[in-house]
């Protein structure tokens, strides 16, 4: 799940423990096996629509839940379900529809609350959804409710009111951190900048990780406030962790060339950033369908708000539904900031359901509105290398760093990934310097040191210090199978067959259903004469999927042990299509 900077990584398991209950508000399986009774057609339905939903499929769900609630208008648990799903397939007026439905058979439901509160605030109304706030039972929804009621006193023109709500105690450090970085965002709205600037100042001196949203809000203010030199040197250490993140780049771009907008101007838009906030929390905690309800709702309080698309868009990829995501992506304008990272976004997605060329012509037509943002070129390269074609990769990556200019650590990846593109090309010499090079920047990183020691030993060169570069990276990463593995290959090539059993059967217990090792393993046992279990590995090789050109060598083992078997080819083959 491509992610998003939240409140420090230390508080995912006070996430969880938070947000458990709002999860279970979003879950669709609290239901009996069948409700339906005697009704087997519509049970059929219903199970249809269950498995759909169980797949992300939400539109396909929504569909099978309207044409039950055809026959069947009033079942609460129903009609929670299609709420829950027209609101995921960003129908939300008529979530909204079903939303009181559900309020009329059950006035405590939490997720109808919220999304009639949303729509009272929007609708300007606060009042009303004050008293859909009020209703809300449970944390961590109550929560949540405690803020947005905050947000209505404000819309009301009750500041003083609104401020003092956001001053109750709160138990946990992530409610009372969420509070106050509303109450800063009120106190600045209010014009009260010097409190306002103690609360935002606290947020982010206290902060493990800072939260993106607090630096965007903190570093508007001190623009407004003439504090530039404050501002963008907030930007760039934010930057420093978090280098990719488009709000902050642009901020620190125009920095000296205007004075911004608040973050959040009203009720409304106060309400959208909540939902926003705790929809990355919400994936903190691994519910992708929650986060994605809480998007729905604040791009519907908010419709310039492209941060919670581009949030979609994740959502979408990490439950692998690539036309979704591809669709949500797409809606970005290209005069809006984000155009270019969804646009990268869309094309891995494309490329992840199958449509290769596809995923290749947007991103060099990416290439040709943007010639100088190098992200493009290590993307295609990327998609290349994994589809074999190692030319193609060698010449995006060689673009990327070309356009980056002077080395830096953080280009350590593309000079790996080149290497790899130049080996496999029959290019040792040039895929050795970058090898090396890749190993200086990234301070001796381990899988550098794996592919350049093993590498080595494998060409009879360097054996010696390709053996040393081995260990320290098993030192480094010693429950890494894949380094296991290739410790016990440079022993087998070293022809200290007794080791080689020794890490590779290491190696199998650290991945036991990779059929590349296992292989390995099977021809050390070989060597050694504990032939029956060599051909049980080889067995279990074969049964673990392996690639096609693999199949046949290995059914050759099974039946003539090593007799006649080019061991050493078909090993290098193995070793480099691991990597």
């Amino acid at each position: 799940m491509a992610k998003i900077a939240g409140w420090g990584g230390r508080l995912c398991l006070l996430v969880f423990a938070l947000l458990v209950g709002y999860s279970l508000v979003l879950s669709s399986d609290n239901f009996v096996d069948n409700p339906f009774g005697r009704s087997t057609s519509v049970y059929g339905q219903y199970l249809a629509a269950r498995h759909a939903g169980a797949n992300q499929d939400f539109s396909t769900a929504t569909d099978y839940y309207g044409e039950i609630l055809k026959q069947d208008s009033e079942k609460e648990a129903l009609l929670k379900e299609i709420m829950r799903f027209t609101l995921s397939n960003g129908n939300v007026e008529e979530s909204i529809s079903f939303a009181r439905r559900v309020h009329a058979v059950d006035s405590k439901d939490a997720l109808s609350l919220i999304i009639l509160s949303a729509e009272q605030i929007k609708e300007g109304y606060p009042a009303r959804a004050l008293t859909y706030f009020d209703t809300v039972e449970g944390q961590p929804t109550q929560f949540l409710a405690h803020l947005g009621s905050a947000w209505a006193l404000w819309d009301k023109g009750a500041v003083d009111e609104a401020l003092t709500h956001l001053e109750k105690p709160q138990s946990a450090s992530l409610y009372s951190s969420l509070q106050r970085f509303h109450r800063a965002l009120m106190l600045d709205l209010s014009g009260r900048s010097d409190v306002a600037d103690k609360v935002f100042s606290s947020l982010v001196q206290q902060a493990d990780n800072l939260s993106p949203r607090v630096v965007q809000a903190y570093g508007i203010f001190l623009e407004r406030e003439g504090r530039t030199e404050e501002a963008r040197a907030l930007y760039e250490k934010f930057l420093k962790t978090y280098p990719n993140y488009i709000p902050v780049i642009v901020a620190l771009a125009q920095v000296d060339e205007s004075s911004p907008s608040h973050l959040v101007r009203n009720g409304r838009e106060g309400y959208a950033e909540i939902l926003y906030g705790w929809g990355n929390l919400l994936i903190l905690n691994q519910d992708l369908n929650g986060a994605l309800l809480n998007f729905r709702l604040a791009l519907y309080m908010r419709t310039t708000m492209t941060i919670a698309v581009v949030k979609m868009g994740e959502v979408y990829e990490n439950l692998e539904r690539w036309p979704e995501a591809i669709t949500v992506l797409d809606g970005i304008e290209p005069d809006n900031d984000f155009y270019y990272s969804a646009q990268i976004q869309s094309g891995n997605s494309l490329n992840e359901e199958g449509n290769i060329e596809g995923a290749v012509a947007r991103l060099k037509n990416l290439q040709n509105l943007f010639p100088d943002r190098r992200e493009t070129y290590r993307v295609l390269g990327d998609i290349y290398r994994e589809h074999n074609r190692y030319d193609e990769a060698e010449e995006q990556y060689s673009q990327s760093l070309a356009i980056g200019g002077v080395a830096e650590p953080s280009d350590w990846p593309l000079y790996y990934a080149r290497a790899i593109a130049y080996e496999r090309t029959g290019q040792w010499m040039k895929a050795e310097q970058d090898l090396k090079q890749a190993l200086v920047l990234s301070d001796r990183h381990p899988l550098i040191l794996n592919y350049l020691g093993y590498s080595w030993i494998d060409q009879g060169m360097h054996l010696e210090e390709g053996l040393d570069m081995l260990k320290e990276a098993l030192e480094r990463w010693p429950y890494d199978g894949f380094i296991t593995d290739s410790v016990g290959w440079a022993w087998y090539r070293l022809g200290d067959y007794n080791q080689a059993v020794e890490y590779l059967e290491r190696a199998v217990a650290l991945e036991p259903g990779d059929p590349v090792i296992n292989d390995h393993l099977g021809d050390a046992l070989w060597r050694v004469g504990r032939h029956i279990e060599a051909r049980y590995q080889w067995r279990h090789a074969l049964n673990s999927e392996p690639e096609e050109d693999r199949v046949k060598p290995i059914k050759k083992k099974i039946i003539m042990g090593l007799v006649g078997v080019d061991i050493d080819e078909e090993a290098k083959a193995a070793f480099y299509d691991v990597q």
